[in-house]
């Protein structure tokens, strides 16, 4: 239950002072119930008006105060290699399925054992790539519109999977686990030796207010890129 705020007269500065302080109070009560409600333990990761690790004494009046479940890496990848195996599209056998090359690597070095096992010692400072090396993996996420490289906006190439796989597990991956963990989606480069050809050069600048070509376009071969979610812990912050 809320403390009673109890006002006993007094100048406008000591009545100031005791509401700001009553408002504090209410709020920290409020998310200390609240992470007793979620069965959160008390090793949960304090978010303090917007600043993980920040006192919860120190939250402003009318702030907020949330705990968050401790960063859980394990749980996050595998959750994430779930969905992406779920959005994989499947073709015929021959050759293996799609679903089943996804690799998950800690600082560059793919894990070969148990998955739970080598993320369990995961800290802020190790990152961690899910990523699959097949060499159309590309063409299933399609293609963002850029206006300044003039690329214009591309489905993926699979009708089972229009809008692609990884870009869609990370934007769910974002919306379950952003306040403990950095989700990111990029293309990477792996030691498969694969070239393939594609544009070089080209491209625009704006001079102002207008699009103007910076560098002949032209095609050359370059190393293939993959697409990959990221994942990092997010380091504890304090206050300024």
């Amino acid at each position: 239950m809320t403390n009673t705020l109890r006002i006993d007269g007094g100048n406008f500065a000591d009545l100031a002072v005791g509401i700001r302080k009553w408002v504090q109070q209410a709020t920290v009560q409020i998310a200390t119930e609240e992470r007793a409600r979620a069965s959160l333990d008390v090793g949960a990761v304090v978010v303090t008006d917007g600043v993980r690790g920040k006192a919860v004494q120190d939250v402003k009046p009318f702030g907020k105060v949330v705990f968050v479940a401790r960063p859980n890496m394990a749980e996050a990848v595998l959750w994430a290699l779930a969905k992406l195996i779920e959005r994989s599209p499947i073709g015929p056998a021959e050759g293996g399925h799609y679903k089943d090359d996804h690799i998950v690597m800690i600082n560059g070095e793919a894990i070969t054992g148990n998955l739970r096992v080598a993320l369990a010692d995961i800290g802020p400072g190790d990152r961690i790539q899910i990523v699959n090396p097949r060499i159309y993996a590309r063409k299933l996420e399609g293609a963002t519109a850029n206006a300044r490289t003039q690329r214009v906006r591309r489905r993926g190439s699979s009708r089972q999977a229009p809008s692609g796989i990884y870009r869609v597990v990370q934007r769910l991956v974002v919306q379950r686990y952003s306040k403990s963990l950095f989700v990111d989606f990029k293309y990477v480069k792996l030691n498969t030796g694969v070239k393939v050809w594609g544009d070089v050069g080209g491209g625009r600048v704006r001079i102002n207010g207008k699009w103007v070509a910076r560098n002949p376009r032209g095609r050359a071969q370059r190393d293939q890129v993959y697409p990959a979610l990221q994942l990092f812990m997010k380091p504890e912050e304090t206050a300024e």
